[in-house]
């Protein structure tokens, strides 16, 4: 069986329900610059750290697991001019040795899976940025369907729990989520036609997509936390 974000996430660079102009703006309340040093856990083919890159000019370390999208997102950085700035590791989160007191701004945008959860990704983020700089997940949460562990609020007191007072947050729209889904949807019916060995497994995907479409069951939030 294929894996599920080689087929869904197989045309979109971003890779999160939300604008990238969206993002950007959250991004430019940080201060970040041509001075400034971001890591990326969870990097994908690279499109946060290209827009972060190409916007402010900042150093960004773009750490991935997945081969095929490090392949793809060093094409991409090539491609836009951006190989000084943008540099991919190939590495899963907990092998990524996060150096102390390095970077100005962590990122970790909808991959808290990768340190199995939002609190794991906190702990092992924050001991890598400077004091003064800014832990970011992009992380789901509740929206009174109890389909994930926290509502918004409760993810903002996680990040207050870990000394990282929540500084800037911004969520995406219903319009967001719809685009974002849509283009998985036309992705797996793709993918299942293409591919009839895998169309099972990728139609019940897409089924399941379709019957959340019925009611939202989960919003999703970039949320910024400061450190002292």
């Amino acid at each position: 069986m294929v894996w599920i974000h080689d087929v869904v996430e197989r045309h979109s660079v971003f890779m999160n329900p939300m604008k990238p102009e969206k993002f950007l703006g959250l991004a430019r309340r940080l201060g970040l610059c041509s001075a400034s040093h971001v890591l990326e856990i969870g990097a994908g083919r690279g499109g946060p750290a290209m827009f972060l890159a190409s916007e402010f000019g900042c150093v960004v370390t773009a750490v991935e697991p997945h081969e095929p999208f490090i392949a793809d997102g060093r094409s991409r950085v090539e491609g836009a001019g951006l190989s000084d700035l943008v540099s991919f590791v190939h590495s899963d989160a907990r092998s990524f040795e996060v150096a102390l007191e390095t970077y100005d701004a962590a990122f970790c945008l909808g991959a808290t899976f990768a340190y199995d959860g939002l609190v794991g990704t906190l702990d092992a983020l924050a001991p890598g940025v400077r004091s003064g700089g800014y832990v970011v997940a992009g992380e789901p949460y509740d929206i009174g369907h109890g389909m994930h562990p926290w509502s918004l609020p409760e993810i903002f007191e996680r990040f207050e729990e870990r000394l990282l007072p929540v500084a800037w947050f911004v969520r995406s729209s219903v319009d967001e989520w719809d685009e974002y889904t849509s283009v998985h949807l036309h992705d797996l019916l793709t993918w299942s036609i293409e591919h009839p060995e895998d169309g099972e497994d990728v139609d019940r995907r897409r089924r399941e997509q379709v019957d959340a479409l019925r009611e939202p069951y989960i919003g999703w939030a970039v949320v910024a936390g400061r450190k002292a």
